[in-house]
């Protein structure tokens, strides 16, 4: 049988956005499982990588949990936001450059999401209103009053 391989895309502390190529997860060995539920959408993961700055593929030599999450793979609810966090950063985070401010605010948006005890339905506008408009060239501004209660989507502000 032959191996069965992941392509995936990974936001690392050291090299930014970059897109792996992944041996051998989909496959059972006698050590165990295949290990591509490592892989979801918003895992952090620790990762031994060959990279070459050469090379629009990288390649993965080691992977483990780095935290392992207690509630976001098992809470609809917080899944959900993890999601639409992760899919804002795909559509924001284009270039492969090492930003590690931004991947600890990341990485921190994440823990904070798993470790609160319910998500308000507001949690996936703390992200965009956090520091993600600032680290990518836009913010919303807050200057909420009696008279400004509204967001004014097409301005920024209330």
């Amino acid at each position: 049988m032959a191996k069965q391989a992941l392509f995936v895309t990974i936001y690392t502390e050291l090299f930014g956005i970059q897109a792996y190529l992944v041996n051998g997860v989909r496959t059972s060995t006698r050590k165990g499982p295949g290990k591509a539920n490592l892989f979801q959408p918003s895992a952090i993961l620790d990762l031994i990588v060959y990279h070459n700055d050469l090379k629009n593929l990288q390649r993965i030599r080691e992977f483990k949990w780095a935290v392992l999450y207690q509630h976001i793979f098992f809470d609809v609810i917080k899944n959900a936001v993890a999601l639409f966090m992760v899919e804002l950063l795909q559509k924001c985070i284009k270039q492969p450059e090492p930003n590690p401010e931004l991947f600890y605010f990341i990485e921190d948006a994440f823990l904070h999401l798993d470790a609160r005890r319910r998500p308000c339905a507001r949690e996936f506008f703390h992200f965009l209103y956090a520091s993600p408009g600032r680290l990518f060239g836009f913010k919303i501004e807050d200057v909420r009053s009696d008279r400004n209660s509204f967001l004014d989507l097409k301005e920024g502000h209330s």
